[in-house]
């Protein structure tokens, strides 16, 4: 519904209206992580295995993800599961999907300029928060990490590398609307995903989009 500011006091006491949201713009922000899911407890507790998170499917709703990251890379033995892959028409080239790996299984993108753009769910240049993301929750078990080319002593591994990704493009070159971010929640839900990470926010809060979430995990709990 569009009411350029108007009547929206009206349309809100509607009984059949739940709330009236303003269609805000979100970017990409993610202070911490790890500490938040206690990972280190979770490893601890024998999760650091090659295999852990396996059969749990994770969307990833950000500025999208580069499925070609050595850090994403499938593991031994890993494969589609039922359905999968899964995309829109922006990611499929003669009738099959794009941007999709054994890994990442999904690939959809969301901004109401995606056909003049030509957009799709792989990410605009620079704009690597999604991957960085991906990376965290579900990177290759003991993978050598580079930066810019350069080798970088060590080796790292994503919380649940057992673990595969919807790639849910929200944040199209960096931001995107209340409306975009809901269509992505919507259609990973469709899709199946069994975990949602949406790394994203303002910089003035609002209730916005929130509450608007919170009812419909409430609703998916509910079997409704």
């Amino acid at each position: 519904v569009s009411l350029h500011g108007a009547a929206i006091g009206r349309l809100a006491k509607n009984p059949n209206v739940v709330s009236v949201e303003y269609n805000a713009l979100y970017t990409a922000t993610m202070s911490q992580s790890l500490d938040i899911i206690s990972a280190a407890a979770a490893w601890a507790g024998g999760a650091s295995d090659t295999n852990a998170g396996a059969g749990i499917k994770v969307g990833i709703l950000d500025t999208g993800i580069d499925y070609r990251h050595p850090f994403l890379q499938p593991t031994a033995g890993m494969t589609y599961p039922a359905g999968f892959p899964k995309c829109d028409e922006n990611d499929m080239v003669g009738g099959s999907c794009t941007n999709v790996s054994r890994k990442v299984i999904v690939a959809r993108v969301f901004t109401n300029k995606e056909n003049q753009l030509g957009a799709t769910a792989f990410p605009v240049d620079g704009e690597d928060h999604g991957t960085h993301v991906s990376g965290t929750v579900a990177g290759k078990v003991m993978t050598a990490p580079t930066v810019d080319g350069v080798a970088l002593a060590g080796k790292v591994s994503g919380v649940a590398p057992g673990a595969q990704l919807g790639n849910y493009n929200v944040l199209y070159n960096g931001s995107g609307r209340s409306e975009d971010i809901l269509n992505g929640v919507e259609a990973a839900v469709l899709d199946g995903m069994d975990v949602l990470n949406l790394s994203l926010g303002l910089q003035v809060l609002t209730n916005g989009l929130f509450p608007v979430l919170d009812r419909r995990a409430a609703r998916r709990q509910s079997g409704s």
